[in-house]
């Protein structure tokens, strides 16, 4: 074979060479790329899996979660453990709290629907203390809180129900009964409305 004939055969395979790398390097890329994509997509059904169940991707299908015996164990362990501090010192306390009623979410297309009508009674008794924090008289009492409903905005002061029971009914007890009466209810609204806002998170 020829010097020439050498050099340019050299020089083909030189050539076909580097083709096999460029070719090499594309298919890496384009593995890479899929793998990203790939990656991507199941990001995205993770993310999209979150809210519903495993079998639900996109949340498309209806899909219901009841929280009835939550609602009922987490609005007791609430109220038997709330202290309302109210007007002239008097403070407000709860026990023996009873929750009925029925709680549920429902999700579908990604928007959560949160239904609920639930009903508490529970005892109670108020203290008033004086500067120097100790207790000058103690009233006590039943409490029924209705009409705790999804229908209801949650702009609607008067969205509850109260009706108040009171075992202590002399004179001398008119005062720190009215303030209940007066401020209670509203105090109240605000646990209760802070513990929607923690079962929209169920």
């Amino acid at each position: 074979m020829s010097k020439g004939n050498a050099n340019k055969e050299l020089k083909i395979k030189e050539e076909e060479k580097i083709k096999l790398e460029n070719i090499k390097t594309c298919n890496e890329k384009k593995t890479e790329e899929e793998n990203k994509s790939n990656q991507n997509i199941n990001n995205n059904i993770n993310d999209e899996k979150k809210e519903g169940s495993v079998w639900n991707i996109n949340n498309y299908h209806w899909e219901e979660k009841c929280l009835t015996k939550w609602a009922i164990e987490e609005l007791q362990n609430i109220f038997n453990k709330s202290i309302i501090e109210l007007s002239n010192n008097i403070f407000l306390e709860f026990f023996s709290c009873d929750v009925e009623g029925e709680a549920s979410s429902s999700l579908r297309k990604k928007k959560k629907i949160l239904m609920y009508d639930l009903k508490i009674t529970s005892e109670w008794k108020a203290y008033q203390k004086n500067k120097n924090q100790q207790i000058e008289i103690e009233s006590k009492g039943h409490v029924s809180i209705n009409d705790i409903l999804s229908d209801f905005s949650s702009d609607d002061n008067t969205k509850y129900s109260y009706y108040f029971i009171f075992d202590n009914k002399t004179d001398e007890y008119n005062q720190i009964n009215d303030v209940i009466k007066l401020e209670g209810p509203n105090k109240i609204n605000q646990i209760i409305d802070d513990f929607i806002l923690k079962m929209r998170e169920k």
